[in-house]
């Protein structure tokens, strides 16, 4: 499966609940899961936020993840989170 999605991050939860339930089936070697987020790095991270990330990081095999390590992809995902709790915030204001 090819995800593509957009620089804006559009529908994020769409795809993190297709990812999720795809998951299982990438971990079985059943399916082959892509997520291209082109040079939105940011999408990236929110996406990552919004799924249940030690369930990706078994799932997912990265390039990016393996070159950056456990400990940095940890990091990025905390920041994200922390981004999408100020939105939500400064929404809610």
């Amino acid at each position: 499966f090819l995800l593509t999605i957009g620089g804006a991050g559009a529908q994020k939860e769409i795809f993190a609940a297709i990812i999720r339930y795809l998951l299982p089936a990438v971990k079985k070697e059943k399916a082959a899961l892509y997520v291209n987020v082109g040079d939105y790095r940011n999408v990236w991270d929110e996406l990552a936020a919004e799924i249940d990330v030690a369930r990706a990081r078994a799932a997912l095999k990265s390039a990016e993840r393996e070159a950056l390590g456990d400990a940095e992809m940890r990091a990025r995902v905390a920041r994200a989170r922390g981004r999408l709790r100020a939105a939500k915030a400064e929404e809610a204001a």
